[in-house]
C-alpha cells in the first residue's frame, strides 16, 4: 500500500526502476484514474502521484510543479534507498550520473557488467540509437573534409558551419526578448553555451510564454537536469525528438544540438502554416517547402524543389519579397544579377523594408542554400 492506494509490487518495482535509471519521472496532474501514465502504462498518473509523494515526505526525491506537470527529482538519500531496494550493485548509477561516474576508477570482478533490468526495449532502443550514429559517421566520411564546395556542393563541414552560425542568430534574437533581465545572453558558441540547459530553458520561455523551472547549480548532475526540463517541456508539446538526450546536448554533440535547435524552429515557427493543397499527413518542412512553391509559381523560370540549390541564386528570396511588396523589388533586374548581388539585395530589403532579422550571410548561402538555415 502507498500513500493509502493498493499498489502491486511489480507496478512499484517498475516505477522505482524508471525513477533510478532517469533520475526523475514526471507525472501530469490528474485526479482520474483512467489517465494512463506514458511510461509506466500499467500505472494511472494518479498513482504515479501518490507513490512519488510517499518518496517525497521521506526526503527520497524533491518536487517541482509547473504547467499542470509534476516533477521528481531522486535525492541522494533517495539513490540509497532505492539501490537497497532494488538489489543493485554500486557501480549501477541514475543517468544523470553516470558521465560522471565513468571517469572515476572503480574496482570490480571481471565479467560482464551487471545491468538493471533484462534486455528490452531500452536497450533495443539503445542500439538503434547507436546504429543511426554510426550511419551518419559513415556518411559524414564520405563528404569531402577539405574545401568549401566540390562540384558545387558544399561538404558537411560547411553545411554545419553555415547552419551553426545561423542558429547562433536566431538563438541570440529571442534571448533578447526575454522578460527577465538576467537571460539577456548573447551565446557565442552554439555548441557550447546550450549545454547547461539555462540558454535552452530560456529560449523555450520566450517562445511559449511559459515559465519552466531550471536548477542553480554547475555541476553536470544539474547541466542535465535543465536540459532535460527542456525536453520534458518539448514533449509536453507533442514534439518528436529522435535521438536526442540530454546529455548530447550537455555534452555539446554539434549534430544533435543542431538538430534540436531545427526541430524547435519547426515547432514554434513553422508548423502552424497553412497552405492551400496541403495534406492532413504533411510534416512542417513539407508545408514549408509547399508554401515556397506556391510564392513563385508565376514566375519565369522558378522553381523550388528543395531548401538547397533552389535558393542559391538568390532569385527566390527576391521573388518571395516581390509576391508580397512588388515596390521593392525589380524582378527584371534580379534576372541578370549575379547570384551575390541577388543574395545581398533580398537580404538587406528584407531586413530593413520588412523588418526580418538577417540570420543568413550571401557567401554562405551562395554555397548551402537554406537546407536547415
Amino acid at each position: 500500500m502507498v500513500a493509502g492506494m493498493l499498489l502491486p509490487l511489480a507496478q512499484l518495482r517498475a516505477l522505482y526502476e524508471l525513477l533510478f535509471r532517469d533520475g526523475v519521472v514526471v507525472a501530469q496532474e490528474s485526479r482520474c484514474p483512467l489517465s494512463r501514465h506514458p511510461e509506466l502504462r500499467a500505472l494511472s498518473n494518479l498513482q504515479v502521484i501518490r507513490a512519488l509523494g510517499s518518496l517525497k515526505s521521506r526526503g527520497m526525491v524533491r518536487e517541482t510543479f509547473v504547467w499542470r506537470h509534476h516533477y521528481w527529482y531522486l535525492t541522494d538519500q533517495g539513490v540509497g534507498f532505492l539501490r537497497q531496494y532494488l538489489h543493485l550493485p554500486p557501480d549501477i548509477v541514475p543517468a544523470p550520473l553516470q558521465r560522471q561516474a565513468r571517469h572515476r576508477p572503480t574496482l570490480r570482478a571481471p565479467g560482464p557488467r551487471p545491468s538493471l533490468r533484462p534486455p528490452g526495449p531500452s536497450t533495443v532502443a539503445e542500439r538503434g540509437r547507436q546504429e543511426y550514429r554510426k550511419i551518419e559517421e559513415l556518411r559524414d566520411k564520405k563528404e569531402p573534409e577539405v574545401g568549401l564546395v566540390v562540384n558545387g556542393t558544399p561538404s558537411a563541414d560547411e553545411r554545419d558551419r553555415v547552419q551553426k552560425k545561423t542558429f547562433t542568430k536566431w538563438v541570440n534574437k529571442h534571448l533578447m526578448k526575454h522578460w527577465r533581465a538576467e537571460a539577456h545572453r548573447s551565446i557565442d558558441d552554439l555548441y557550447e553555451d546550450l549545454r547547461d540547459g539555462h540558454n535552452l530553458i530560456s529560449l523555450l520561455e520566450v517562445l511559449s510564454g511559459d515559465s519552466l523551472p531550471r536548477e542553480k547549480g554547475r555541476m553536470r548532475f544539474h547541466k542535465l537536469q535543465n536540459v532535460g526540463i527542456a525536453l520534458e517541456y518539448l514533449k509536453h508539446r507533442q514534439v518528436r525528438l529522435v535521438n536526442i538526450r540530454n546529455d548530447d546536448i550537455a555534452d555539446g554533440n554539434p549534430k544533435l544540438t543542431l538538430g534540436l535547435i531545427w526541430t524547435i524552429i519547426l515547432h514554434f515557427q513553422i508548423s502552424d502554416i497553412q497552405v492551400s493543397g496541403q495534406s492532413d499527413d504533411m510534416t512542417a518542412k513539407e508545408k514549408l517547402l509547399l508554401w515556397s512553391q506556391r510564392m513563385v509559381e508565376n514566375y519565369r523560370d522558378l522553381r523550388c524543389d528543395n531548401f538547397t540549390s533552389s535558393w542559391r541564386d538568390g532569385k527566390i528570396f527576391n521573388a518571395v519579397i516581390h509576391q508580397h511588396r512588388p515596390t521593392l523589388i525589380d524582378m527584371n533586374k534580379v534576372y541578370q544579377q549575379k547570384n551575390q548581388e541577388n543574395l545581398e539585395q533580398a537580404f538587406a530589403i528584407a531586413e530593413k523594408e520588412l523588418g526580418v532579422t538577417r540570420l543568413l550571410d550571401p557567401e554562405g548561402n551562395e554555397h548551402s542554400g537554406l537546407h536547415k538555415s
